[in-house]
């Protein structure tokens, strides 16, 4: 809970964090407090393995509290805070766990989420094949349930991984589908409203950090413009 606390605190750093912190779920402690984004992304580097060590411990011995791990995995992930190939594997290994939990609990939206994590993981390693059996798996259980935020990520994302693979006929299928539950970027309740946080967040962390490969966030951007033209002129 402490570490949790404190990587809420962290996103809040950033200035940027907005509605992450209700995504990422309140906790009654205040954990470390950091005095800009600057420090935040010095802790949370710092800590990596102390981070990826406890999430294994949740997803083994505490089944129940699966919900942080996965929040914070989908912050961690999408922010590009994990130091080369090395910690990326780790992050790959916690997230297969997270999976296997997910689809062992009685959290309907986990399955799905979990999924998005771990295909944005293996389509920033250049893995599209992984990426869209998570993704098609992930968009058919997030169909099923309710839950927009991963429906509308996730078919964002197939859709550039099938534009990726030269199959943009299908990617506009999916791009029109996400455009459908995104809803208006300015409705802070709306998906697409929550997205745009997201890439603020990932921006304000990775900003001083040559190390940070942001080419993958910005592919997806610019395929997703290129998509919404495509789709308008149908």
């Amino acid at each position: 809970m402490f570490l949790h606390a404190t990587l809420l605190q962290a996103m809040s750093a950033t200035e940027q964090a907005g509605s992450l912190s209700i995504h990422l779920f309140a906790v009654p402690l205040t954990g470390l407090r950091f005095a800009d984004a600057a420090e935040a992304r010095s802790w949370l580097l710092a800590e990596h393995t102390l981070l990826v060590a406890v999430f294994s411990r949740v997803l083994r011995d505490i089944p129940g509290a699966s919900q942080i791990v996965v929040a914070a995995l989908s912050v961690i992930a999408s922010s590009g805070l994990f130091a080369g190939p090395a910690h990326q594997r780790e992050l790959e290994r916690v997230t297969d766990h997270a999976v296997a939990a997910a689809d062992l609990g009685d959290d309907p939206a986990l399955p799905s989420q979990t999924r998005h994590i771990r295909a944005w993981l293996g389509f920033i390693r250049g893995d599209l094949t992984a990426a869209e059996t998570d993704l098609r798996e992930g968009i058919w259980r997030s169909r099923a349930g309710d839950d927009p935020l991963t429906l509308f990520m996730s078919t964002r994302l197939l859709s550039v991984v099938l534009v990726d693979q030269g199959r943009s006929a299908e990617a506009v299928d999916f791009f029109v589908e996400s455009e459908a539950v995104g809803g208006a970027e300015d409705d802070p309740s709306s998906p697409a409203c929550f997205a745009q946080e997201v890439a603020r967040l990932f921006t304000a962390l990775s900003s001083d950090r040559a190390e940070v490969d942001i080419s993958a966030a910005e592919h997806v951007h610019e395929v997703s413009v290129r998509l919404r033209k495509e789709a308008a002129g149908r």
